[in-house]
């Protein structure tokens, strides 16, 4: 079951995320797509590093599973470390996390539950924490403004549609996005 979408202003959208803190994580629904760049070139906090899920499945198939699934970890390591938000942007399509995040070890909930705070648990990233990523030092330390928000440019009605026979749909909280012609 899918929650009920909350609507926001495009223009209040920043606000809402620096606050946020919840069970779920934000599924920001914006067909006119603005909302992923804005989050890519926001100033911080939320200046995330943006995964696109479409081309995750397209190097899956082109360049294999792994493949793929590397690029999941080195965004959600490299937004761990630097205290970005990991932007989950599934386009207008939907995609199921499950495979990718099972081959990190790592399971939707932990990723998705409560925008990622359960990998903020050193015994959780130590799983997908490599030795390069502790370069220079030689240690690695979850920065504490990490978080994953997931994105969508599907209207409220077809993500409805596409995310109901995903279980990790759970863990999403819609948040349709207004413009001011919306």
């Amino acid at each position: 079951m899918v929650p009920n979408a909350i609507s926001v202003p495009f223009k209040q959208l920043a606000n809402f995320l620096k606050d946020f803190d919840a069970d779920f994580t934000p599924m920001i629904l914006d067909p006119s797509g603005r909302s992923d760049t804005f989050l890519t070139y926001a100033n911080p906090p939320l200046d995330g590093i943006i995964l696109n899920l479409k081309s995750l499945v397209v190097r899956g198939i082109s360049e294999g599973p792994q493949v793929a699934a590397e690029s999941l970890r080195v965004c959600l390591v490299n937004s761990m470390k630097f205290g970005r938000p990991a932007i989950l942007s599934f386009s207008d399509s939907a995609f199921d996390l499950t495979e990718p995040l099972e081959r990190l070890s790592l399971s939707t909930e932990v990723v998705l539950k409560a925008s990622g705070k359960a990998l903020k648990d050193e015994s959780v990233w130590k799983g997908i924490v490599k030795e390069e990523d502790m370069q220079p030092y030689g240690v690695f330390v979850c920065h504490p403004d990490f978080r994953v928000i997931c994105t969508s440019n599907l209207k409220r009605d077809e993500y409805e549609d596409f995310m109901e026979d995903y279980a990790f749909a759970k863990f999403l909280l819609p948040i349709h996005v207004m413009h001011d012609s919306s």
